[in-house]
């Protein structure tokens, strides 16, 4: 049963005096705004790199099946990768064809609904007094996890590259299941809540393998239960059955999907304790590798003012609150998601330590950043309780909450100056070529794949980003990556061949003759 103390009664509805009250209601709101201001300027970023790749038109079956013949190598052979996700890409086109904002607003979206979760589940377990009395701290738990999430800098790796959007959507799905679980775990004769909640989190797979750390969370918070609660056991006994279940129709679709386990463990590559360490230590403190030439843009400036008013609104409404305490298996499943969401990193060898903590591949610790931005509300609702105290927390907040906000800016304009790359190849291209003969080949040598800001450019997708402008075109043969022998094929009449320059910082067309 839930730890509370004596005189104070269960409250069977938790989330009624802390999400559905007006207070609760509008610092919530302040957080989703800041944080949708904070992105605001991801809409006006061009589209990068695999980013092109997902949200070019296909059919419905062709976007499901698309791993099977393209990023993925031949020998592992992939098919029906991912599908979830590769759906939304696929609605994209079907909401907004064309666009490059489009595709940036649905990873927003699904973002700010992470945000909420993050809200909603620390306030579930921290908000479960019947008798609390409404006011600044009573709420702070959630507006401290929900903050820290939401602003966290190394999530723009995640939220500001459409390609990124399995990871996103993994942590939609994933604590969406973990949400209903704990509900489940208090109230383990609704196996509805439970069937939903390993429903969400077979979706969190389906939208990236990564997503079976929240099955293992949620399956030892009912194997935690099937051992300290008698009275329930076999409830917590059938919980662990069904996850177990799942857990392994989840390996049996890893390795159907790859024709063995496949993906980043092969027998070529192990695991490595530098990239979790690395990480832990970028979570902690993600302020260097600045982009060249940043500047403060008037999203930052109202972020700031948003969390001031917020930091204003709070500070007025703290009253002091009696000492409560937290169960034990909530504060576990917490930490438990902290280290298994590092532990996913462990084989990205080729990534060094100043790499990752100048935010190279930051989109692999966005469930580690989840982790622990529920440890962060859990924490605040156990240490801070007086009013003193309180308002020393809420001061922190704001000074990390503008910081943060800083910085998530500053990545964004990294991932601006990618996109402008990309954005200005594409138009060389088509400003050289606005109708290319029948059959024509493009060779292009020396494409950037990233800036010094760990913002992909063109590793993949600079053929789907072309064939994109030249609807219908299917004759068209694309090189992105040429090589020498290509050029003894070239038909001067026909072919063109691009490279890009890169002391210039532009792409040049080289006629054959040149070679």
């Amino acid at each position: 049963m839930w730890i509370h103390p004596v005189g104070t009664e269960y409250n069977e509805n938790p989330m009624k005096s802390s999400i559905t009250s007006k207070q609760g209601l509008l610092l919530l709101s302040g957080v989703l705004l800041t944080v949708g201001v904070s992105y605001i300027p991801a809409l006006g970023n061009h589209l990068v790199a695999d980013s092109w790749v997902f949200v070019y038109p296909r059919s419905l079956g062709e976007t499901l099946a698309f791993f099977h013949h393209s990023i993925i190598p031949e020998e592992w052979g992939a098919f029906w990768l991912r599908p979830l996700t590769m759906l939304f890409f696929w609605l994209d086109n079907v909401v907004w064809p064309g666009t490059e904002w489009g595709p940036h607003i649905t990873n927003i979206v699904f973002h700010l609904i992470n945000v909420m979760l993050v809200w909603y589940i620390v306030a579930y377990i921290c908000g479960c007094m019947k008798n609390a009395q409404p006011g600044g701290n009573f709420f702070l738990p959630g507006f401290t996890a929900a903050l820290f999430y939401g602003l966290h800098p190394l999530n723009v790796g995640s939220v500001g590259w459409v390609a990124a959007r399995f990871d996103v959507m993994c942590v939609t799905c994933g604590l969406g299941g973990l949400s209903l679980w704990l509900r489940w775990y208090n109230e383990p004769g609704k196996m509805r809540k439970a069937f939903i909640s390993v429903l969400l989190l077979i979706f969190a797979v389906l939208s990236k393998e990564q997503g079976v750390v929240f099955l293992v969370v949620c399956f030892l918070i009912a194997l935690y239960g099937a051992f300290t609660r008698d009275e329930r056991r076999s409830s917590y006994l059938s919980g662990c059955g069904v996850l177990g279940g799942a857990i392994v129709l989840c390996l049996v679709y890893r390795i159907s999907v790859f024709g063995g386990m496949g993906g980043y463990i092969t027998p070529e590559k192990g695991v490595y304790a530098i990239p979790p360490l690395a990480y832990c230590a970028a979570i902690l403190f993600p302020y260097l590798n600045l982009f060249p030439g940043w500047s403060l843009t008037p999203s930052f400036w109202i972020s700031s003012l948003i969390l001031l008013v917020l930091f204003i609104f709070n500070r007025k409404t703290v009253k002091a609150r009696k000492r409560t305490t937290v169960q034990s298996v909530h504060i576990a499943a917490a930490a438990g998601l902290s280290v298994l969401g590092f532990a996913t990193t462990s084989p990205h060898a080729g990534i060094g330590f100043s790499d990752i903590m100048g935010h190279a591949e930051s989109r692999f610790a966005i469930i580690a950043i989840t982790g622990i931005a529920l440890m962060a509300g859990i924490a605040v609702h156990v240490l801070v309780r007086s009013v003193h105290a309180c308002r020393i927390m809420l001061l922190v907040l704001f000074v990390w909450g503008c910081t943060a906000a800083w910085r998530t800016d500053v990545q964004l304009q990294a991932w601006k100056d990618a996109g402008n790359t990309a954005h200005q190849i594409i138009q060389t291209v088509l400003g050289e070529a606005p109708s290319p003969p029948r059959n024509s080949h493009m060779l292009f040598y020396d494409i950037p794949r990233g800036n010094g800001q760990f913002a992909y450019i063109f590793g993949i997708g600079l053929r789907e980003a072309i064939l994109c402008h030249y609807p219908g075109r299917n004759d068209i043969t694309i090189l992105p990556r040429a090589v020498g022998k290509n050029l003894k094929a070239v038909d001067p009449d026909r072919d063109y061949v691009f490279r890009y320059n890169t002391s210039r910082k532009n792409l040049e067309r080289l006629f054959p003759q040149q070679r």
